[in-house]
């Protein structure tokens, strides 16, 4: 979380993705069981490093209306690359033990290079500042505001080209 504060959450979600996917090569080389300890250890330190950006990010692309969906959309990409990295993960393991760590490597250094292309740098300083626009809530706005929630235009999250972009990176990087 403080290096998305310090940094921004698109360079900390590239470089958790890259670090992670050369650890885990690191990983697959080890055979003893202090190494692999440590290796894991390392590439769960920057799986993890994924998440707090990942959230900020998912704050940042989303108005303040879809945000609940942009975050629900999020678990269900999650929860569905979780699902589907267990049956793939089994079928790999069955082949060769190593192919996992292979193969979650090469996922984590494809979803570093779509996040790099796809997903453009915020604009600065705004990376962790809320957002004030035409639909921004009265509770965002200074009390002075006169304007009324029930005048926000709702967009459906699923018609929002950026914000399933980012969903289907999420899914990726999972």
């Amino acid at each position: 979380g403080k290096a998305t504060d310090i940094v921004g959450f698109r360079r900390v979600q590239i470089v958790s993705l890259i670090a992670h996917g050369i650890f885990l090569l690191v990983a697959m080389q080890v055979r003893d069981f202090w190494s692999l300890s440590a290796a894991l250890f390392v590439c769960g330190f920057f799986a993890d490093a994924f998440r707090p950006a990942n959230a900020v990010a998912v704050q940042y692309y989303s108005d303040d209306a879809s945000r609940t969906r942009a975050f629900s959309l999020m678990r269900v990409g999650v929860n569905l690359s979780i699902g589907l990295g267990l049956v793939l993960g089994g079928f790999l393991a069955n082949i060769q033990w190593s192919y996992l760590f292979l193969v979650d490597a090469v996922t984590c250094f494809a979803a570093a290079i779509m996040l790099i292309i796809y997903l453009k740098p915020p604009a600065k300083k705004a990376e962790n500042t809320p957002k004030i626009s035409e639909n921004t809530p009265p509770l965002m706005l200074s009390a002075s505001s006169s304007r009324r929630h029930d005048s926000i235009p709702r967009k459906s999250p699923y018609k929002d080209p950026h914000l399933l972009a980012f969903v289907f990176l999420t899914f990726i990087g999972a």
